[in-house]
């Protein structure tokens, strides 16, 4: 929320889309962008593939949220949506810059991604926050080094940072 309106300022020129899966989240993004003629909000979450997704807590008193699709829709969900839709609903024929930070859904997105639901070649920089110990081999890595990206580092003590861009 505070990002998108750092951005908005640091670069006015920029078109800046917010994808939010908390309401109460996504209000307060648009009282802090509202007169922010660059940023573009949507309440959804992102994911793998079309759907309806819950959000809940990680643990109880704990801050932080996950997101997960689900198989029914209920009241408190929001509608879960794939980049390749964000992209085009937005007119983003390239991008240069996204950062993922999806709580817990960039394991699906990355699945897809190398299964072959390739729209990495849209975008020139990826910072990606993963969820895993496992980023050597999660499918993101697998996806990312496949689409010809290369990798630029992390940072993070409890979860992994990554940075991916074209070469």
């Amino acid at each position: 929320v505070l990002q998108a309106h750092f951005f908005s300022h640091r670069f006015p020129h920029a078109k800046i889309v917010v994808v939010e899966p908390s309401i109460k989240n996504f209000q307060v993004l648009r009282l802090n962008t509202a007169v922010s003629r660059n940023v573009f909000s949507e309440l959804a979450a992102v994911g793998g593939d079309f759907g309806h997704a819950s959000i809940f807590q990680r643990k109880p008193g704990f801050w932080g949220m996950s997101v997960a699709k689900s198989d029914s829709a209920s009241m408190s969900d929001v509608p879960q949506v794939t980049v390749p839709f964000l992209l085009d609903k937005f007119g983003f024929e390239t991008l240069d810059y996204l950062k993922v930070d999806i709580e817990g859904s960039e394991v699906d997105v990355c699945q897809r991604l190398a299964d072959g639901d390739n729209w990495l070649h849209r975008v020139k920089c990826v910072s990606i926050e993963l969820h895993t110990t496992d980023d050597v081999h999660s499918p993101c890595y697998t996806a990312f080094k496949s689409a010809g990206m290369s990798y630029k580092g992390y940072t993070g003590k409890f979860t992994a940072y990554h940075n991916w861009c074209m070469q």
